[in-house]
């Protein structure tokens, strides 16, 4: 079995044994009345990914990703361990096909390609199989509107009019959610990192000002 702790098998080998490891942990905390999945989610922003049209928010580029990955959708923990899962059984059944093909393995950077494929559509159909028992994680999603009067992050790209940008807001729950932004006045862009004021909605795109004055309509 040294074999699979060589150069060619070590990545996939060790991206079981993470696997592994995080279900013992998970499984300890579950024994100690703690979930680290919880813990985990709790670290990171709400994408919105379960309902961009309620949300208001046309997913951006990260948080399409993450959507088609099931993020939002299971607990985070529970998409990595897919994730490591598929890599490693991709990447091993690459490297034994090759065993049987041509009697020795490629070279780990070759199989990791189909480990990748593999992780990526491991998370993204078994998250959708998986999520029924998971349940909504953030069912209470803010209506379109919620998000007018609050303060926003430009977070990707130059926000102009008729050219939104990906921003990041917070709503009264403490939770953060990602929408589109342009500005009200079509003189005025938004850099990266400019904070901005929400002041309007047309469809899925928001329109927000830099300084908040009597005219907000």
């Amino acid at each position: 079995m040294a074999f699979f702790f060589s150069a060619e098998f070590a990545p996939f080998t060790i991206a079981l044994i993470v696997m592994l490891a995080i279900g013992a942990i998970e499984l300890a905390a579950l024994l100690a009345g703690l979930s680290a999945s919880s813990a985990v989610d709790s670290l990171l922003p709400d994408l919105d990914t379960n309902a961009p049209d309620a949300s208001g928010a046309e997913l951006g580029p990260l948080s399409a990703v993450l959507s088609w990955l099931s993020f939002g959708r299971v607990p985070s923990l529970v998409a990595l361990v897919l994730g490591l899962c598929g890599f490693a059984v991709g990447g091993l059944a690459t490297q034994f096909a090759a065993l049987g093909l041509v009697t020795t393995p490629i070279p780990a950077a070759m199989a990791a390609i189909p480990g990748f494929v593999a992780a990526a559509y491991s998370m993204r159909i078994g998250g959708r199989l998986l999520a029924p028992l998971f349940g909504a994680i953030h069912s209470d999603v803010a209506s379109r509107d919620d998000f007018i009067g609050s303060f926003a992050t430009i977070i990707r790209g130059t926000a102009r009019q008729g050219f939104p940008a990906e921003a990041k807001t917070t709503d009264n729950r403490g939770v953060t959610h990602y929408v589109l932004i342009e500005p009200r006045d079509a003189a005025e862009t938004f850099e990266a990192d400019s904070r901005v004021f929400i002041v309007a909605r047309q469809d899925n795109v928001y329109r927000a000002i830099t300084k908040i004055s009597s005219r907000t309509s």
